[in-house]
């Protein structure tokens, strides 16, 4: 027979908040890394991780960038199509928007939106952001 032990935590960790949503200052927001976005196909190549035991990598996310790349740039526009910027695999500006595009190829459809909510809720903050230090 097994037995598990209770994991007995003290009264003052169990009732401490874990997360906290808190407004950045200029300062901090100043030394957020915006990683910058690129508008040509990713480099589509088998890896091959070296190790005990040996694996093989399929770049199938990358292949699917690659194939939705001149779709969506020959129905926005070639500027307006912009791969891997501020960690959202594909971004297209449309008129006054921005759409975002997440690519999630866990075979799990609860995974994946768990997986592709963080990055865009994120996006959608800065721009967020940034639209109301445009408007003061």
């Amino acid at each position: 027979m097994h037995f598990r032990k209770r994991l007995i935590r003290p009264r003052h960790v169990a009732k401490r908040q874990r997360y906290t949503l808190a407004a950045a200052g200029e300062e901090i927001e100043e030394q957020w890394r915006d990683r910058k976005g690129k508008t040509t196909p990713p480099l589509i190549r088998t890896i091959t991780r070296k190790g005990t035991p040996g694996s093989t990598y399929d770049p199938f996310h990358k292949r699917l960038q690659a194939d939705l790349l001149p779709l969506l740039v020959g129905r926005y526009g070639n500027g307006n199509v912009v791969l891997e910027s501020n960690n959202v695999d594909i971004i297209i500006k449309y008129e006054k928007k921005a759409i975002l595009i997440e690519i999630k190829t866990d075979s799990n459809p609860r995974g994946a939106i768990r997986e592709a909510r963080s990055p865009i809720v994120g996006v959608c903050l800065l721009l967020q952001a940034a639209d109301g230090n445009r408007k003061r």
